[in-house]
């Protein structure tokens, strides 16, 4: 390959690789991303293991976290049995399943601190053993808890139907 687009080549996929970094990726993740975005053909594990000069094991486990944030995907090359992978060149496409994935999660987080909370609460019979203090004090853990539990079912709402807009 000509020295000046291998250069640009390999620039490319370092400063995908730190852009990756700032994201909180793996750098490994940008630089695959990169390499497979500037690719004009899909690429096996192996040339990809080669160009960036990485083991297999680190290349294959960072190919599947990007398969599952949508940023390349496994294509089917006639008469060989590799795995091979193409971008998504969607930068919206990607950055939309990234996003909706990271609020589900944590707007589910909310939910589940709401449910691991409210299951502490005592029995009625338990209840009755409390001073007036406490009994207001456990009014008032229910009220605040309670609140985030309406919070977490808007904020579910509010993702499923912001998920149809994109």
């Amino acid at each position: 390959m000509n020295p000046k687009l291998l250069e640009i080549k390999d620039r490319f996929v370092e400063k995908l690789g730190f852009l990756g970094s700032l994201f909180g990726f793996n750098k490994l993740l940008g630089q695959i991303y990169g390499l497979l975005y500037l690719s004009p053909t899909p690429l096996s594990l192996d040339e990809i293991t080669k160009q960036l000069q990485v083991s297999k094991g680190s290349i294959s486990l960072n190919i599947r976290e990007l398969e599952k944030w949508g940023g390349c995907k496994k294509v089917w090359v006639k008469g060989d049995r590799k795995d091979y992978y193409e971008a998504e060149t969607q930068f919206k496409n990607i950055l939309n399943k990234r996003l909706m994935d990271a609020l589900k999660r944590r707007v589910s987080t909310v939910g589940e601190i709401a449910a691991d909370t409210s299951a502490l609460y005592p029995e009625s019979e338990q209840t009755q053993s409390l001073s007036p203090e406490e009994k207001k004090l456990l009014s008032f853990y229910k009220n605040r808890i309670e609140s985030l539990d309406k919070i977490q079912s808007k904020l579910d709402f509010l993702l499923k139907t912001l998920m149809k807009f994109l």
